[in-house]
């Protein structure tokens, strides 16, 4: 409703020259679903910051309940909210649209024909999409979640690494502006991006074995749950694969560390649960 409020009122000042895109309108309520999904993942693992002081709920450190099966409600409570949040909006778009925007006819029909070009499909390929987008839905909501809870837990080492990332970014447009050649520069870019790349390849699964190894220690899982999550994430791990080879990136790539990292994304669910799950033991036993 926001959005259609927005545009409706940027239209009538004279920002556009002629009638509402579809990407426009889609754009706007995506940047303002990113505003509400961010809010409303703060404080997912009952972690706050106010006053210069971070306060974590007691009621989770003191609940006689399981870290596995707290994490659990908590991340489905979190995530079932987001996505019936993102369906609302789009139920509003549709039902107030046609009254906000007069070319809404026009983005309706193109929304149609993607819609219906995608039911098209065969049933396997529209479940393994709508399984694959579910799984990078929560995978990033608990990733984002997790990293703001650490960032308020430890304020100090969030703000160095946070500030130097921008700053070796910096670095490295400002070695390749100096090189003169343009030939040079793309190979020392390739070069940057090829490094990057294998280093969060080797990085991913050192990530998992300490998380899951902590998880174990911690007794937050036994070993027999741990195999279903890994069970799990096989099969999840090679119905991404399947899609990337479907798509036909495999024969399109070029550079090896971009494919591998690439291909490597379907590990993520399975780092995000171990970072959920260690990230609530630490919470709640220090």
């Amino acid at each position: 409703m926001l959005a259609l409020i927005w545009l409706r009122l940027v239209f009538f000042r004279g920002a556009f020259d002629g009638p509402l895109r579809i990407a426009e309108v889609y754009t706007t309520a995506g940047v303002l679903y990113f505003g509400l999904f961010m809010a409303m993942q703060i404080t997912t693992f009952g972690v706050s910051y106010g006053n210069g002081a971070t306060r974590a709920n007691v009621f989770d450190r003191t609940l006689a309940m399981s870290t596995a099966k707290l994490v659990t409600i908590k991340l489905s409570v979190a995530i079932i909210s987001l996505l019936v949040a993102g369906l609302t909006m789009v139920a509003v778009i549709w039902i107030i649209g046609p009254l906000l925007i007069y070319s809404f006819d026009e983005i309706s029909a193109i929304t149609l024909e993607g819609i219906s070009r995608f039911g098209s499909e065969s049933t396997v390929f529209i479940i393994s999409r709508v399984i694959l987008f579910l799984v990078a839905f929560a995978s990033g909501s608990i990733i984002y979640a997790a990293f703001n809870s650490w960032a308020m837990l430890k304020p100090r080492q969030f703000s160095w690494v946070f500030g130097a990332i921008p700053l070796y970014c910096f670095l490295i447009i400002v070695l390749a502006t100096l090189m003169r050649d343009e030939g040079e520069r793309q190979v020392f870019l390739i070069a940057v991006a090829s490094g990057h790349s294998w280093l969060l390849v080797a990085l991913l699964p050192m990530a998992a074995i300490y998380l899951f190894r902590a998880v174990l220690e911690d007794q937050v899982l036994n070993w027999k749950q741990l195999l279903i999550v890994s069970a799990v994430s096989v099969v999840l791990a090679a119905l991404y694969i399947s899609s990337l080879v479907s798509s036909g990136y495999y024969s399109s790539a070029t550079h090896a560390g971009l494919v591998a990292l690439v291909s490597l994304l379907g590990l993520l669910p399975f780092v995000a649960v171990g970072l959920a799950l260690w990230t609530m033991s630490r919470i709640r036993h220090g």
